[in-house]
């Protein structure tokens, strides 16, 4: 067994996604099966604008970290280092202003964080919805849930 296990992100399984302060944040869940942790739930951050997945990583908070994060208990050294060091790998500038823009974005979402359900599984389809708009045009969802 690889002793570097891979953490998986998919952020097509997401409990929420978000736009704010130049970023897209994701509230979704850190899959490290292959070394026998449960799905932990996580804040992704993506910059919000295109950018080659091979040139950007997203940065990754785990559940158990974010009180690094709070105004009132966190570290501020190490979110200004974490800032510029995920504005970096986000192919991004790590200006002050933009340091302190994802700092703040990442704490206006720590409460969602913790809102995160545990992941209970996969997600079944149980119903398709069709909505007509004044046009005539048709317009397909489904309805999933967590199986």
């Amino acid at each position: 067994m690889n002793p570097v296990a891979p953490h998986l992100i998919d952020l097509t399984r997401y409990a929420w996604r978000r736009e704010a302060r130049g970023f897209v944040l994701y509230g979704t869940w850190l899959f490290r099966s292959a070394i026998g942790v449960p799905p932990e739930p996580c804040l992704v951050i993506t910059p919000n604008r295109q950018v080659s997945h091979e040139r950007t990583t997203p940065a990754v908070i785990p559940i158990r970290a974010s009180w690094i994060w709070s105004e009132e208990y966190g570290d501020p050294r190490h979110c200004a280092r974490s800032s510029a060091a995920f504005l970096e790998n986000m192919d991004m500038t790590a200006s002050p202003l933009a340091c302190m823009s994802l700092t703040m974005a990442i704490r206006d979402h720590l409460g969602d964080l913790l809102h995160i359900p545990p992941w209970t599984g996969e997600r079944v389809v149980v119903a398709d919805a069709i909505r007509t708009d004044a046009s005539g045009r048709q317009h397909h969802a489904e309805i999933t849930e967590r199986a």
